[in-house]
């Protein structure tokens, strides 16, 4: 009797523990479809999601969507022909996602201030989309926050396709380090540039064609990092290049204390120059395609600094750029103060290979006054050779003094 009731009490004991712990429920897949009436949104939709579920949706929903903080591990699936249209209220995003692990695949995804916004420590995997007519950018990584973007179509964006801002990273193109294949994205024909990566961001970008933008293809700047190309995810994996042609100004900005790599590209065809490096930048050149730019191939400035490759080696980052369709300036051109080291290679253009200005050497003698200046120096090869650059050289005291009439060091090797 006694063993029979201890028995009992142990039943209910372990019954009440279980009672209070958490239901494991299986991912579920759920079919819905928006209509416009009340309850039948897609804000109405998420609130029916667990952790591993996938919501397939049809129709189109006429609304701004939140994923709060709290979802995670959610698909969004719009099955290719989906919609989802916030130009009913351009102040917002039409997309907003701040839960993580949310993957939003297959939707045509119309105006709003932005596409997709991934805001505050958002994470998401944005995949084969077509995201057009924001106000500002079509897809937005901001405030901590990460995404792969993976063979969307972004296009006709007020300001950016792509923009990566404020402590954010992205990969665009592949899906991480351990990708086997492409997954491209085409950007183009957005209001300024292709992609833009800022305010102490990273970004790897490769396998993608960025074309048709009204002002530079891709800019780093302010600070942030990218990897342009070849080996954007782990050595080894895969190699996809960037097509980088046709857009309205330069093909790769790198500014503002940026640094970028930039390997194994097609670069070809843009307004003004391919490659521009600027204001305390550095720039990792090698082994891209640098044809028919309306300026120069690469244009380096304001106490920036370029690698062209390496001065040996057969990897890809250590090989020289090639040029079959001579840009419109030269191959490369410095001013201003810059400094280019690695190999010249067949990069080319109709003014020449390069241009670094003209370095002159003068000699101080005793009989020269004791401080002096001596200037102006004229660049005969800016094409202005009737107006005198500005450079002027301070010297003291006697002996031999090298001056660039631009301030920048050529230690290129062919």
């Amino acid at each position: 009797m006694v063993q029979a009731k201890m028995r009992s009490v142990t039943a209910l004991a372990l019954g009440a523990f279980l009672g209070l712990m958490p239901t494991v429920t299986a991912a579920e897949t759920k079919s819905r479809t928006c209509e416009g009436n009340p309850g039948h949104t897609l804000q109405h939709f998420l609130d029916e999601l667990n952790p591993g579920d996938t919501l397939l949706v049809s129709g189109t929903c006429n609304e701004n969507v939140v994923i709060g903080e709290g979802r995670r591990n959610i698909t969004i699936d719009g099955q290719g022909s989906a919609t989802i249209n916030g130009s009913g209220d351009p102040s917002r995003a039409t997309v907003l996602v701040r839960g993580r692990g949310i993957t939003i695949k297959g939707f045509n995804i119309i105006g709003g201030r932005w596409g997709i916004d991934v805001f505050r420590g958002g994470t998401a995997t944005i995949d084969g989309n077509a995201i057009q007519s924001a106000a500002v950018t079509g897809i937005i990584v901001v405030n901590g926050s990460f995404a792969q973007i993976l063979n969307n179509t972004v296009s006709g964006n007020g300001v950016n396709g792509i923009a990566v801002s404020e402590n954010s990273s992205a990969d665009i193109g592949f899906a991480g380090d351990f990708a086997t294949a492409a997954s491209p994205n085409t950007i183009t024909n957005n209001g300024q540039h292709g992609i833009w990566v800022g305010d102490a961001s990273h970004a790897e970008i490769e396998s993608n064609t960025i074309t048709g933008n009204t002002e530079h293809g891709i800019v780093i700047e302010s600070s942030s990092s990218a990897r342009i190309g070849v080996r954007s995810g782990a050595p080894g994996t895969f190699a996809g290049a960037n097509t980088i042609q046709q857009n309205g100004r330069r093909g790769v900005v790198v500014t503002r204390s940026a640094s970028a790599g930039i390997v194994g590209n097609d670069i070809s065809n843009n307004m003004e120059d391919g490659v521009g490096v600027f204001r305390a930048a550095h720039a990792d050149i090698a082994n891209n395609k640098i044809n028919g730019n309306q300026g120069n191939g690469i244009y380096l400035t304001q106490n920036s600094s370029v690698n062209l490759g390496n001065d040996s080696g057969s990897n890809p980052e250590d090989q020289p750029n090639q040029t079959t369709t001579l840009n419109t300036g030269v191959g490369i051109r410095c001013v201003t103060g810059g400094v280019a080291e690695g190999r010249l290679g067949s990069l080319n253009g109709i003014s020449g290979a390069k241009s670094f200005g003209t370095t002159l050497t003068i000699n101080v003698t005793p009989s020269a006054p004791p401080d002096g200046s001596w200037g102006p120096v004229d660049d005969v090869e800016d094409g202005n050779p009737t107006t005198p650059d500005t450079t002027r050289l301070t010297v003291t005291g006697t002996g031999q003094v090298r001056i660039n009439s631009q301030g920048c060091i050529d230690s290129l090797n062919p």
